[in-house]
């Protein structure tokens, strides 16, 4: 029994670590756009990297000069005849619409764009943990491309030349793909629904139905027919993780209404999709390709994700006391949950990063005393089974006995 609550606290600290590290970096969507011997391009960041704000002494104002320089002077690009010459530079702070800020840079290339070489050394400035995903349109052709500090090189082919592959569907289901397996918000809720243990059937009933919300208001966000407040749908995401965790913790039956707690936190989680999608930017041409291939993306990473976790989660409920395992994880993705509505509703990383060891502390702690109570509960369980089988065996011991003292059984 120690070693099990060893190995629930270990793990449970882990899901909080991870989680935490994946906070302290940002992603960034990138939209380079192309006309003639002239490109635009866009970098949208969820936040301001740590490094920059550390350097710019937690001043924002400056720290947004400083990423609009380090993109400038640290993205290089090159045409089939030579390098571009990087012209006009603007950044743009979050806003009431944005919850994210937009860093423009201008090139001008010698001849006409034919292909493009880029190499972005801006993570110098912007630390590792910035991956950036992007999408290049250029004469009606989409391609998407990954930068990142290990992968700072991208070649892109346009016209007669360009890739096959580079059609707006299927670039725009690598982009979904991507966009789902960096998504560890949309990933700790999807683990929060599978930790209640529930028939395939009921399995398949959940995910179904935070499929079907979830690409309804992806749609209609793409599309610009729904705007809700980015800082409230990051909220929401946030606070729906916490709510289902701990709906495995302490409702009777957490399975009761999961369907429809999940269609309605998917719908949500539908408008955090979109996000990329309306930071880089929806080909004019196109378009419905380019939408359902994300979509279908975002599924593909997901059914990926599942099957990787069930058989872990199967594995854990072949256990003794899998009971006490899967309500120690619940926590730990609960104080994950809390954790990040506390760090998006205060927008203040500092702070919540102080805060962090006390949500690991009330993680393992709610943890243990639901472990507790439900290994209780298990036990006397247990103890009214072997009740009920020593009054079954009783009975039938009385049954036998009247049976042979009976005068029946005597003639």
């Amino acid at each position: 029994m120690t070693r099990l609550r060893a190995a629930a606290i270990s793990l449970l600290l882990a899901a909080v670590a991870a989680a935490s590290a994946h906070e302290g970096g940002v992603t960034g969507y990138a939209a380079l756009t192309i006309a003639d011997n002239a490109l635009r391009y866009e970098l949208t960041l969820s936040a301001l990297p740590e490094p920059v704000l550390a350097a710019s002494g937690d001043d924002a104002a400056l720290g947004l000069e400083r990423a609009r320089d380090a993109v400038r002077s640290g993205l290089a690009i090159r045409n089939a005849d030579g390098p571009c010459v990087a012209a006009a530079a603007s950044a743009t702070p979050p806003g009431v619409d944005r919850a994210s800020v937009l860093i423009t840079v201008d090139f001008v290339c010698a001849e006409p764009i034919t292909s493009l070489t880029l190499h972005d050394d801006s993570f110098d400035s912007f630390g590792a943990d910035l991956h950036v995903l992007g999408r290049a349109t250029a004469a009606g052709s989409t391609q998407t491309f990954t930068l990142a500090t290990e992968a700072r090189n991208v070649t892109l082919v346009f016209g007669a030349a360009a890739p096959r592959a580079a059609s707006g569907f299927s670039s725009f289901l690598v982009l979904g793909v991507e966009h789902i397996l960096l998504g560890y918000d949309h990933l700790l809720f999807l683990l929060a629904l599978l930790l209640a243990p529930a028939r395939w059937q009921t399995t398949v009933k959940i995910v179904t139905a935070f499929t079907l919300a979830h690409s309804v208001t992806l749609a209609l966000t793409a599309l610009d027919l729904l705007r809700l407040p980015p800082v409230l749908v990051e909220a929401v995401i946030a606070a729906s993780i916490a709510y289902v965790a701990a709906e495995n913790l302490w409702a009777r039956n957490p399975l009761s209404r999961r369907t429809w707690v999940t269609g309605l936190f998917g719908l949500v989680h539908g408008c955090g999709f979109a996000s990329v999608l309306r930071d880089i930017g929806l080909p004019a041409e196109g378009l419905w390709p380019a939408l359902l291939g994300f979509n279908v993306g975002v599924e593909a990473g997901q059914i990926a994700v599942i099957l990787l976790v069930l058989p872990a989660l199967h594995a854990i409920r072949r256990l003794k006391r899998e009971a006490v395992v899967s309500a120690t994880l619940s926590a730990g993705v609960c104080a994950v949950g809390v954790w990040l509505l506390v760090q998006r509703v205060l927008k203040k990383p500092h702070l919540t990063w102080i805060t962090l060891p006390i949500w690991i502390g009330l993680g393992t702690l709610v943890g243990l005393l639901s472990a507790s109570r439900i290994s209780g509960t298990d036990q006397l369980t247990r103890q009214v089974d072997l009740l009920s089988s020593d009054v079954v065996t009783g009975e039938t011991q009385l049954d036998s006995w009247l049976a042979l003292t009976s005068p029946a059984h005597h003639r």
